[in-house]
């Protein structure tokens, strides 16, 4: 299936939506487990397969790519408070915008994935906008201080988490109850995982997406990004180094992590904290790297099949995002196929994977009729009222 989209706009940077698609595609993977088992429990560990696919999850996934989609968001609310701030301008749009994200991460929380992230970029955005006059020297400090209260606080999470969660063999299966019951029971369900699911979102996203959200407004105040050509030319110089130096780090500190769960005992509780920590500090090097790698690729191949199909999820991040919570509730839960607690760690990354795919090939169709994604029709219709969908130039 071809990826063109006639309708794309030619003001956007297809560099910088692939970056964001890329992001959403680790986004998908990290988030698949916490649709396929329960809130307190970890995906079966049993097979060679299984460990291998949470430890390049862990090393390769976990708290990378939100820190990449929370620099790109920052960066996009940068560039609505310029917008904000020219003669005739005005922070309404935005202010409302935020709201609309509140209202619709609300519903999604509700109805499809107690993880969901986009309350947490409401209020982490309104909070931006509160301090959109501070000095970026105090910006950099908070963004600073945040990240380091986001490895302490991730750290202690893992490491509780891994000596309270359920056992790693299949879990409890009652057909016809909570996940595995109707629509209503897995709303009744979430409902139930809810307050749990806010605490640790809160204390694991909350610090660390902030910090990069401030990061992303600062670049952009900066003019460092989006980068020029001599600019991107040099990270690029760096990011091997920052690929190499990271992912080791990831790699070794994920290792630990899987051993302390196969094994337990194996590892003190001082070891299992410091992997912990070590994962978190390896991350936005690890980010960095990845991002770069990305967007240099995106602009020297504008129109590898790869870029395109990064791009057009990036371009509808909005509806991508949502899909995904769609598609793989439809794949675990008892209103779908009820999967849910059945499968390893192999099989859900293999899920994710394709989960995906498919959001690809269904915003790339969607495209071929209409100008922008469904959630992005709606959201410009909340900012600027009215009108029917565009469709597609043909």
């Amino acid at each position: 299936m071809s990826l063109v989209t006639p309708a794309e706009r030619p003001t956007r940077d297809r560099s910088i939506d692939a970056l964001r698609g890329f992001a959403l595609m680790g986004v998908v993977v990290v988030n698949a487990p916490a649709f396929a088992v329960p809130i307190d429990a970890l995906p079966a560990l049993a097979t060679l397969a299984d460990r291998l696919a949470t430890w390049a999850t862990l090393a390769f996934g976990a708290g990378k790519f939100f820190l990449i989609f929370s620099f790109l968001y920052g960066f996009g609310l940068s560039v609505a408070l310029d917008r904000a701030a020219r003669p005739g301008g005005s922070p309404a749009p935005l202010r409302r915008r935020l709201a609309a994200l509140l209202v619709i991460g609300a519903a999604h929380a509700t109805l499809l994935f107690y993880g969901d992230i986009l309350v947490l970029y409401a209020v982490l955005g309104a909070a931006l906008l509160a301090l959109r006059g501070a000095p970026p020297r105090r910006l950099a400090a908070i963004a600073a201080a945040s990240f380091a209260l986001a490895v302490v606080a991730q750290a202690g999470i893992v490491a509780l988490a891994l000596s309270q969660s359920a056992t790693l063999g299949p879990v409890e299966r009652i057909d016809g109850v909570g996940y595995l019951g109707a629509f209503a029971d897995t709303v009744a369900a979430r409902l139930a995982d809810l307050p749990s699911a806010i605490v640790f979102l809160l204390a694991f996203n909350g610090p660390a997406a902030f910090a990069m959200v401030l990061a992303g407004h600062l670049a952009h105040r900066s003019g460092a990004f989006p980068p020029s050509p001599e600019r991107l030319a040099g990270w690029m110089r760096r990011a091997p180094l920052a690929l190499a130096a990271g992912g080791l780090a990831a790699m070794a500190a994920a290792a630990a992590l899987v051993l302390a769960v196969v094994a337990p005992g194996t590892l003190g509780m001082p070891a299992v904290v410091a992997a912990a920590a070590g994962l978190g500090l390896s991350a936005p090097v690890l980010s960095l790297g990845l991002a770069v790698s990305v967007l240099a690729a995106a602009r020297r191949h504008p129109d590898h099949i790869l870029v395109r199909a990064f791009a057009v999820v990036g371009e509808s991040s909005l509806s991508g995002y949502l899909l995904h919570s769609l598609l793989l509730g439809a794949v675990f839960l008892g209103w779908g196929l009820g999967l849910w607690g059945g499968l390893g760690s192999a099989a859900i990354l293999a899920i994710a994977l394709a989960t995906y795919a498919s959001i690809v090939g269904i915003l790339a169709l969607w495209r071929r009729a209409f100008a922008h994604g469904p959630m992005e029709m709606v959201m410009r219709r909340i900012l600027k009222g009215g009108g029917a969908p565009r469709a597609a130039r043909s």
